[in-house]
């Protein structure tokens, strides 16, 4: 997405499997879409990018520092068995 506007119209239409949410998002920006998603997909993941002083929002499945490679979220996908559970 590129923008906070278009995240909340496409989980509130349902369209979510996985929320990559990024600590360069404000608190309150995060902490609202991460409830809103919560609320609107209650399956659905949430994978938080973060830095190691930023407050990591309560609703997050997966942490993935800053420093990894983008293969850490690819792994945290990977790893989550719901997500496996959605594909059948």
């Amino acid at each position: 997405m590129e923008s906070e506007s278009q995240a909340r119209f496409e989980i509130e239409m349902g369209r979510c499997g996985v929320l990559l949410i990024c600590f360069r998002a404000s608190t309150s920006t995060t902490q609202e879409l991460t409830n809103l998603f919560r609320h609107s997909c209650p399956n659905g993941t949430i994978i938080f990018v973060m830095r190691p002083t930023y407050e990591v929002p309560t609703e997050v499945d997966y942490i993935v520092p800053e420093s990894d490679e983008p293969e850490a979220i690819v792994q945290a996908l990977r790893s989550d068995p719901q997500l496996e559970f959605k594909a059948s």
